[in-house]
């Protein structure tokens, strides 16, 4: 952030930036450098509350402030509006045009709307050839039989582990395709 504060306006300009969105930057980059703005305190703050913090700041809008949470800080609660390219994608995985029914299928998803930007966004880059589809695996076969169950040491029995958090990826993006599934019907 002091870096970009410090920075001169012409350097800024000749990464391509406009000069609003070089100041805005800037602006932005000195309220960090002072405190006034910090991951932490977005962290803490709810969806609306970090949404109105964002867009307080000169030259961030909707989109941007939704953009910061969604991608800069891994908020799921967020969708950003107004993204044309996201939408299309989305529109394009669920086989309609985007508008105002796609609005309603993004809001359906609540606090985890953020997962249809990131469906769009791969989906986007799957078609372009920019990334690719991971090889599918058979899923894990247990080798012991029931009657071989270790035992604690101590006597207190097996505890149970939470599920891992790629469990619960899949468990969403399970959601997700048959929430789309359903659409297109």
């Amino acid at each position: 952030a002091r870096a970009l504060a410090k920075a001169h306006a012409s350097a800024l300009r000749a990464c391509g930036l406009s000069a609003q969105k070089a100041d805005t930057l800037q602006r932005v980059a000195r309220a960090i450098e002072v405190g006034e703005l910090t991951e932490e305190k977005l962290s803490a703050l709810s969806r609306a509350e970090a949404l109105r913090a964002l867009t307080e700041l000169s030259g961030i809008g909707p989109w941007s402030a939704n953009l910061v949470l969604l991608r800069g800080l891994g908020r799921l609660d967020v969708f950003p509006p107004g993204d044309v390219g996201a939408m299309r994608g989305l529109g394009g995985l669920l086989g309609v045009e985007p508008g105002p029914s796609l609005d309603r299928v993004v809001e359906r998803f609540g606090d985890r709307r953020g997962y249809l930007y990131f469906c769009s966004l791969g989906s986007s880059l799957l078609a372009k050839g920019l990334i690719h589809a991971a090889p599918l695996r058979a899923p894990a076969t247990r080798t012991r039989s029931r009657g071989s169950r270790r035992h604690h040491p101590h006597g207190r029995g097996r505890r149970r582990r939470r599920a891992p958090q790629h469990v619960a990826q899949r468990s969403m993006l399970a959601s997700i395709t048959s929430e789309m599934e359903r659409y297109r019907r």
